[in-house]
């Protein structure tokens, strides 16, 4: 046995020298391969414990902003519930004060929603539960009477049954313009085109002829409208539920998973998307994509902006989308609201320090102070303000000097520093 064992090692030896023979031959007979080129490979940043605060920073807003968006909604559902039951001038006053807190905190939330434009992949989900809760800009006349048109929209179709299931399908029933539900329907139907009374709710009579045509008196338009809203506030609720359910179980793991530094870079993308996508293209433009802000390119923006400090300008003159969704007149409260959601995303979780240059970060904060000390302005200016159409304002140097903030702020979210090294992966 022991023999045998040696002359296989042997005979092993003697085939790998053969090998190594024919391998040199062949080797000799090649060019020689030029050198490695001699890549040098930075090594991945290191996490401080500032980015690390900071991410966690971000996680506790966002998830204290879905628990809001799930709190002001249900509470929202029951003053519906309440005002359809007991139609009042107090009612009815307790309606509009829930739905500004409801969209107040939408309003806030906007920067977890921008998360589904930035980051598809992970947060895509976002998508639909934005379309359930903020979908905008509506098609007044898909939902109540606007305008000349007194009969149209779900409110006077008695043919379509005022329910949970129908309202659902009409939601989007042909593409995302068809909105039916969410906290912008509900401002239409609650404020209307023109200032809506008490009378606009209720209708307990129904006329003998109707009557005799087999109308009931919950098919009346006024009816109608109450039921509407109670429906699609607590469907508001309900969608707001989901939100924060799906946000806690799924969507926030997710986004721990991430290293502290991939999870900034999120956040500022949703930031940049928050400023330019949910407040400058719904305020200082009124149609279309939205270009990046520089003043050469704002043509339509500033046609508009001098349209509203026009005083001959009548609310004709003004694009379609600006006029049909602007109905509970909030102006100024909703501005310092989007820079309330700025100031804590980039400047109270110390996201801006992590990711814009220091002149970049002083700028941002200089440009804040003075808007804030502009929204004390605009509340002044929007007391005068009669109409929704009518607003922001009538006031051609405060609009100016809106505009260039706003261009302020947009440049100094897009001068950063090179990105760091991630070392493969950080997405």
């Amino acid at each position: 046995m022991h023999v045998n064992t040696a002359w296989s090692q042997r005979q092993h030896l003697s085939f790998l020298g053969k090998l190594l023979l024919v391998t040199f031959i062949i080797a000799g007979c090649s060019e020689p391969e030029p050198p490695a080129p001699n890549i040098v490979t930075p090594p991945p940043a290191e996490t401080t414990e500032a980015d690390t605060q900071s991410a966690e920073n971000l996680q506790a807003l966002a998830t204290a902003l879905v628990v809001a968006v799930s709190a002001t909604s249900q509470a929202l559902s029951e003053k519906a519930h309440h005002f359809a039951k007991n139609p009042t001038n107090e009612s009815l006053a307790e309606l509009k004060s829930a739905w500004g807190s409801a969209h107040r905190d939408l309003t806030r939330a906007n920067i977890l929603f921008a998360l589904a434009d930035t980051s598809p992949a992970l947060f895509g989900a976002l998508e639909s539960h934005r379309f359930n809760l903020d979908a905008e800009p509506i098609q007044p006349g898909f939902i109540d009477r606007f305008g000349v048109y007194e009969q149209s929209g779900i409110v006077n179709d008695i043919s379509l049954p005022l329910n949970a299931t129908h309202l659902r399908e009409q939601h989007g029933l042909t593409d995302k313009s068809d909105i039916a539900l969410g906290i912008h329907a509900l401002e239409f139907l609650i404020w209307g085109d023109t200032p809506r009374t008490l009378d606009d709710f209720v209708k307990r009579s129904l006329p003998k002829e109707m009557e005799a045509s087999g109308l009931r008196v919950v098919d009346l338009p006024e009816n109608r409208r109450r039921e509407y809203i109670r429906l699609s506030a607590q469907m508001l609720a309900d969608d707001a539920s989901a939100l924060e359910a799906a946000w806690q179980a799924v969507l926030r793991l997710q986004l721990e998973q991430l290293q502290p530094l991939a999870r900034l870079q999120i956040w500022h993308g949703a930031g940049q998307t928050y400023w330019n996508q949910y407040v400058l293209q719904p305020w200082i433009s009124a149609t279309g994509e939205y270009p990046p802000l520089v003043a050469s390119d704002l043509p339509e923006q500033v046609a508009i902006a001098t349209a509203l400090t026009s005083d001959t300008t009548s609310t004709s003159q003004l694009p379609e989308e600006f006029k049909q969704n602007r109905f509970a007149n909030l102006g100024a409260d909703l501005f310092a609201q989007q820079l309330s959601v700025l100031k804590s995303t980039y400047l109270d979780s110390g996201l801006g320090k992590a990711v814009l240059t220091p002149d970049s970060l002083l700028q941002l904060n200089s440009s804040m102070d003075k808007a804030n000390q502009m929204v004390k302005q605009l509340r002044e200016r929007q007391k005068d303000q009669p109409h929704p159409q009518d607003w922001p304002w009538r006031d051609e140097a405060l609009n100016k000097r809106l505009v260039s903030l706003c261009q302020d702020i947009h440049i100094a979210l897009q001068d950063m520093p090179p990105l760091p090294h991630q070392g493969g992966g950080a997405y």
